[in-house]
């Protein structure tokens, strides 16, 4: 996995010079460049290699339901990077709310990185992982900062549609063994639980991008990394026979091409809501 983090800083160092003459502080187009390629890698390694990940710590492999996890936070990332992508190529004077996802991603792995280091998990190597989460952390936080600051007038609406995948993800979060259960397999299943850590971030940093698409704060961006997510968690569902996770992702998803409420009150478009 080191070597996947430094060929992501890599790219990102290669399109940040080629990006050069656009506009746009530089560093910050690094380092939405360097989470943007990172993602794509690891979140492609996770959905068609899910058992790489369960081998690094082969006595605490969590069996079919670890794979998974694996793959089920692959497809929420996947998205994650391809928008941070194309915020990093984008972005001038223009804000993408859609990155509230990635922000909050990174602010709970960061936490969730020192914590792994402190159990069965620990390598001096993820010390790299820690830095890098809250690299991003910071970065995406200072992005989202120039985020405009008008209240969202589609509250109820965007609480009801964002709730699923926010309930689940502080679920699996904060107390995983709810849902998945305690591992048959092993007593004390670590990367199981860190693997469902992992994916309640992602879970919450995906409705905070669905809340901010149905409460008028961004639009396109966002709409389709939602669209884009839930066709590739129906697709790993379908193709693992989880009819019941099959269907709930494709009802959450065909929420997102449904056209959203009118504003109560019109407002002048800005380039900072894109």
């Amino acid at each position: 996995m080191f070597k996947l983090a430094a060929a992501a800083l890599l790219c990102a160092l290669l399109f940040t010079v080629v990006a050069w003459r656009r506009r746009g502080a530089r560093w910050l187009r690094f380092a939405l460049a360097s989470f943007a390629f990172f993602a794509l890698i690891t979140a492609t390694f996770w959905i068609i290699s899910p058992d790489g990940t369960a081998r690094t710590v082969e006595a605490n492999a969590g069996g079919t339901l670890m794979l998974q996890i694996v793959q089920g936070r692959g497809t929420i990332v996947l998205p994650f990077g391809l928008a941070a992508l194309a915020a990093a190529w984008l972005w001038a004077d223009q804000k993408f709310a859609a990155m509230l996802g990635p922000f909050a991603y990174n602010s709970l792995m960061t936490i969730e990185a020192i914590r792994a280091q402190f159990t069965s998990l620990a390598t001096p190597e993820r010390w790299t992982y820690v830095i890098l989460h809250a690299f991003w952390a910071v970065c995406l936080g200072i992005y989202c900062s120039g985020l405009s600051r008008r209240l969202p007038r589609r509250i109820l609406v965007a609480a009801c549609v964002s709730a699923l995948p926010i309930l689940v993800g502080t679920t699996l979060y904060l107390a995983p063994t709810l849902l998945i259960g305690a591992s048959p397999i092993v007593p004390s299943p670590t990367l199981l639980l860190h693997s469902a850590h992992a994916f309640g971030a992602s879970l919450i940093g995906l409705g905070l991008v669905s809340f901010s698409y149905w409460s008028g704060m961004a639009d396109r961006l966002s709409q389709n990394l939602c669209l884009a997510a839930a066709a590739f968690l129906i697709s790993i569902a379908a193709l693992d026979g989880l009819w019941p996770v099959t269907t709930i992702a494709l009802a959450w998803g065909a929420l997102h091409l449904l056209p959203r409420p009118a504003l109560r009150a019109r407002t002048p478009a800005s380039p900072q809501t894109i």
